[in-house]
């Protein structure tokens, strides 16, 4: 009987400190990244791919009347364009002349060209 409960006390006892660890990452966690999300501007979540989409977008229409369908860029610039571009372009990679001579039309802001097959 004595062992029984010994064994139980040490069993509460275990839990409530791992129930304690818990409850304090589960409340410190939120807090931790909204700090980081607020004092940290520089991160990728900061992306600015919807205004980025609509600057291409209007400099490619001046130009052109074919939709954009081709990318060219780094990974994580081009492929963010082409997520927020409406028409969905494919990314083809990194910008090499091969590829922009097989394009039909393009044209190159910054570090990104778009362009049509």
């Amino acid at each position: 009987m004595i062992l029984v409960l010994i064994s139980t006390i040490w069993i509460l006892k275990r839990l409530n400190n791992f129930l304690s660890a818990f409850i304090i990452l589960f409340i410190f966690s939120p807090f931790a990244y909204t700090y980081i999300s607020i004092t940290e501007t520089d991160k990728r979540t900061d992306y600015l791919g919807k205004e980025i989409a609509e600057k291409t977008q209007y400099s490619w229409n001046q130009d052109h009347k074919e939709t954009i369908n081709v990318v060219l860029g780094d990974e994580w610039a081009a492929g963010n364009l082409s997520y927020h571009l409406k028409s969905r372009p494919t990314w083809e990679g990194s910008i090499t002349k091969d590829k922009l001579n097989s394009l039909s039309k393009f044209t190159c802001i910054d570090n990104i060209c778009v362009g049509n097959r």
